[in-house]
């Protein structure tokens, strides 16, 4: 064994530094947008369940009636509520319905970071009242 043959070359070196660089950089970009789509997903399923509590309230905790109501939750989640007549049941004078229908609209509104596009997700449901 000659004395040149000893070690590696500066060429060698650097292509295993280069490998090196991309493994990780592979390794931190997977990770990366792991932890982006943890924070989506959470931020998603927190909009989720404040449209649900304000579809299950209305009704129960306030009494069905055309109105509105806002409110933002402390994890910045705003949300407006919009309760309106159902027309198909007052439009048919003829009929003895016992009871009223009102469209209920959920509308949430958030933000994953200041400079995120904002994310809105619209929630509908029909709900019925006796009639007084």
């Amino acid at each position: 064994m000659t004395k040149r043959d000893a070690g590696f070359t500066l060429i060698e070196a650097l292509v295993a530094t280069a490998v090196f660089v991309l493994v990780i950089s592979s390794l931190y970009q997977g990770l990366s947008a792991g932890w982006r789509g943890l924070r989506k997903a959470t931020a998603e399923d927190q909009a989720v369940a404040v449209a649900r509590a304000e579809l299950a309230s209305r009704g129960v905790e306030t009494p069905l009636a055309t109105s509105s109501a806002s409110g933002v939750t402390p994890e910045g989640i705003a949300w407006q509520t919009d309760i309106r007549p159902y027309a198909g049941l007052s439009s048919q004078p003829e009929s003895k319905s016992s009871f009223q229908a009102f469209w209920v609209t959920v509308t949430v509104r958030w933000r994953e970071g200041r400079l995120s596009p904002e994310h809105v997700l619209d929630f509908t449901t029909l709900k019925l009242r006796k009639a007084q």
